[in-house]
Formats: structure tokens, sequence, C-alpha cells
């Protein structure tokens, strides 16, 4: 059976070898590093399931290999591009970690299993109110796991064409590309978005994806969080009812958990969650003559329609509002806005009333600044008076509105950098 993980696992073909696992799994002797590379090159050259059943041991059982092809075969195309999970097991056993571990976490008993803290939201004046938003880091071992069920399954699912955040082929010009020249902008903003998305659409996403029952709640818990209790926690959404039963007593659990935001994880399980939002927010738009888009938490209705009136406006956020509602995901009504015609029209942070979409004057101001005042007082200075606790996190700053700008303007941007280099920046 160890021989049967170590095939699974070498079809994996993004899969990560860990030394660790290797060493502590394989029998002295055999299944090297160098057997997983030869094994990824048959797997790209042949059927993945024709090279299992070559390579499963003599004396396993025929019932157990075309049992574990038939479920693996429900989560991969033939060509191995896809990455089958037939047990919790199986799971610690390509991620290098303990089962033990891994059903501890399932399970909810780990109360050190994520760091959180409070992180500020940037505010627009230095008067207004910022807030905060709740940030959960996962510890070592679940980031590992997160991470791998991230690169080799959730990697290869498709979001809705909507959806343009945490793509590797999205960048922000390409977000806000279907919204240039437009006459009329609606902007809407989903409160608290990850925390809204609970484990039960996470768990029906990796079922769509063709995992078993069980190992899609595990996914599912591996991938969700349990919040503070609150008055909002308490709310039935988030608790199980007595109708519910669970066959493995170390699962049972009270309450409902959800995507908790600064987990590799739940970038790309929102965009999967929302695949059905996107499509029929989408048809909602095309269906009253605006374009649709979706960023993270962020909603776009735009239109070139001259005829478009306000009123027509306030009918597509009405409408909108509806269809939030109906998944349980609720909008930031203080983030509401519509740009008429004539008005300045920004989208996350780009003007789009052009035909491409540019920088404010205000960024470019700010950066200009930026590179001027550090010249003027040198870097260690500036650093202090814009509260940077070291040089080096303002140079990081500086750096990253730079390299926003070349992706905006490559002329601007280019020039920026190019300035930015004859600063001599304290070691």
């Amino acid at each position: 059976m160890i021989e049967l993980m170590h095939c699974l696992r070498a079809m994996t073909l993004r899969g990560r070898w860990r030394s660790l696992a290797a060493q502590r799994h394989r029998p002295p002797g055999e299944w090297t590093m160098s057997d997983s590379v030869v094994m990824k090159a048959k797997v790209a050259n042949m059927g993945w399931s024709q090279l299992l059943r070559e390579r499963a041991p003599a004396d396993l059982p025929e019932n157990i290999l075309e049992n574990a092809i038939a479920i693996s075969k429900q989560t991969r195309n033939e060509d191995g591009s896809s990455a089958p999970i037939l047990t919790l097991g199986h799971l610690a056993f390509v991620t290098g970690t303990e089962v033990k571990a891994i059903r501890r976490l399932v399970g909810r008993k780990e109360d050190s299993a994520y760091k959180t803290f409070l992180l500020a939201k940037p505010s627009k004046t230095p008067i207004q109110s910022r807030g905060y938003r709740t940030i959960s880091v996962p510890h070592s071992d679940l980031k590992t796991i997160q991470r791998w069920i991230s690169d080799n399954i959730l990697a290869r699912q498709y979001p809705n064409q909507a959806s343009k955040a945490y793509s590797p082929k999205c960048n922000l010009v390409a977000a806000v590309s279907g919204h240039v020249r437009c006459r009329w902008l609606i902007k809407l903003d989903l409160h608290a978005f990850f925390d809204s998305i609970s484990e039960i659409p996470v768990y029906k996403v990796f079922r769509q994806i063709g995992y078993q029952p069980l190992v899609a709640f595990e996914l599912a818990r591996l991938c969700t969080r349990l919040g503070k209790a609150s008055h909002w926690r308490n709310h039935p959404k988030w608790l199980l009812q007595a109708s519910h039963s669970f066959s493995i007593g170390a699962y049972i659990s009270s309450r409902i958990g959800h995507l908790p935001q600064g987990s590799p994880t739940s970038p790309m399980l929102s965009n999967l969650v929302m695949r059905e939002f996107d499509e029929q927010m989408t048809a909602l738009a095309a269906s009253k003559g605006f374009k649709y888009s979706r960023y993270a938490d962020d909603l776009a209705f735009s239109t070139t329609n001259k005829k478009t009136s306000r009123a027509d406006c306030q009918d597509l956020i009405k409408s909108a509002y509806r269809l939030i509602g109906r998944f349980g995901l609720a909008p930031n009504l203080s983030k509401t806005k519509v740009a008429p015609p004539g008005a300045r029209k920004l989208l996350l942070g780009l003007l789009v009333d052009g035909p491409r979409a540019r920088l404010t004057k205000e960024f470019r101001k700010k950066l200009l600044q930026n590179i001027y005042y550090i010249k003027k007082f040198g870097p260690s200075e500036h650093a202090k008076r814009k509260g940077f606790d070291s040089v080096t996190g303002l140079r990081n700053h500086v750096y990253g509105l730079a390299y926003h700008a070349k992706q905006i303007d490559k002329a601007f941007g280019g020039k920026i950098l190019s300035e930015l280099k004859t600063i001599s920046w304290p070691v």
C-alpha cells in the first residue's frame, strides 16, 4: 500500500517531494528522489491509470487497486494534471505530515492552529476611521497542508470569468479593462467577505471537484476555522442543527467554520465558492445592459449606453442586493457608489473613464513626493517622518508603488524605478 501511495504521489506532476517524508515512508533502498522524477516522466508519456497498475505491488488485492483508480478518476484527468486524495492518511503521506496531527485539525482540537491578529485597513485621509480586519495565519504544519491543497487541487480549477482576483494571469489592468470608457459606473462591496463563507459551500466545492464525501469534509475542515464566539457566530447559519450526526466521534462540533483571511487556500476557495454567484450576477447585469466583474469583495457594474438613467442604476443595485442576500452575503451599504456621466470614475485605484486604465494624479504625486523627500532628508530620516519601523520597510513600500506604477504606465513607472536606483540605501 505504501508503494501505491508513492505511485499516486509521483503522479501529481506539480507535487512537492519532501525529503523528510520520503525517508520516513520508503523502505530502505527503494523509492528514491530519482524514482519520483522517472515516475513523473512516465506519467507525462502514458496514462496514469495504466502506470498505476504496472507499479502496484503484486500482492495488492485487485479490488483495492481498482477502487483506488475509480475514485482517483473522479478528481484527475488522464494526463495526471490533478491530484487524487483517497484518505486522510494519503493526504498526510503526500504532504509529509503526521496523520494524527491532521485528524486533530479536522476535529477542531488544535487551539493553536492559527495565529490571529488585527490589521489596520487603509484610509484615504489621516483623520478617517480605518477600522481593522482579522488576519489568521496557519501554523507551519497546517500551512504546509494548505499550500499543497492550493497548489495541487485548487490551482487546477477555474473560477467564473467575471472573477478577476487571485489568478496568476490576472492583474489590475486586466481586472478593470472591461469597464474602460464607461458612462455609468456602480461599485458595491461585500461585508466581511471571507468571514461570511462557511465550510458548507467549501465542502461542496471539494465534492464538485470529485472527492469522496468524507475526504471533501476533511479538506473543508482543514481550509476553514472556527471564528471567535460572538452574537454573529451564534446565528443558526453558524450552528449545526441537532439533526446533523457524525459517524466519527472525533469530528463532532456544534459550530461551523469559515474561510480565514490569511490562509493560502482562502483566496482560490472564495473564487470557486462564488462561481454560481458570479454566473447569476453576470446574467443579472447583462439583462439590464451592464457589464459585471468581481475583484474579491469588490463588485463593479458599468455601461456605455447613453440611454441609461440613474433610476436604471438604482434598479440594478436593488436587484444586486437581493441576489447577494440569497447567497448568504451582505453588502457594505456605506461603500455603494454610483458615478454618472462626466464624473470621475475610479475602480480599484485606477481611472477607467478613458480608453485605457490610468494612474490617478494623487498616486503620481505621492510617489514623486516620496522620492523627493528621500533625496532631501535621506532614507533614514524620511522613514522616521513617515512612521516606518525601518528603512527596509520604506524601501519595500516605495519600490512596491513603483512596480505598481510600471504595471499601469510603463514610461512613468520605469522613470521612478531609475530614480530609486540612484538612491544610496543604508544597509
